[in-house]
């Protein structure tokens, strides 16, 4: 049995020096990140409705509605555009892209 467990330690040590060194996720620009939402979120946050951590965005819009109602009615389309630019392989159109562009920028 002790055997066996100084093989396996050896071994162990072996396989973990000749293991590719672990790669890190910097510099991979994830789609997205340069969505609009997110500025509208830092200016949300900085007049005192910030997102809380357990919160989607989605669930977040909808705990602020009564705060802001004027602003708050053109978020939902802003967010779904801001989820598709996000995650949909497919991405924006051109249009969507411009239409996330001009809200976004009338709420920050």
């Amino acid at each position: 049995m002790v055997v066996l467990l100084i093989a396996q330690l050896f071994l162990r040590k072996r396989f973990a020096r000749s293991a590719p060194p672990h790669q890190s996720n910097e510099g991979i620009l994830w789609p997205g990140l340069d969505s609009e939402f997110y500025r509208i979120a830092r200016a949300l946050s900085e007049r005192g409705l910030p997102r809380k951590l357990d919160e989607t965005p989605a669930q977040w819009l909808s705990r602020i509605r009564s705060s802001l109602p004027a602003l708050i009615d053109s978020l939902p389309e802003i967010l779904s555009f801001h989820y598709r630019h996000r995650f949909d392989p497919a991405g924006l159109s051109a249009a969507d892209r411009q239409n996330l562009i001009t809200d976004g920028r009338k709420l920050w």
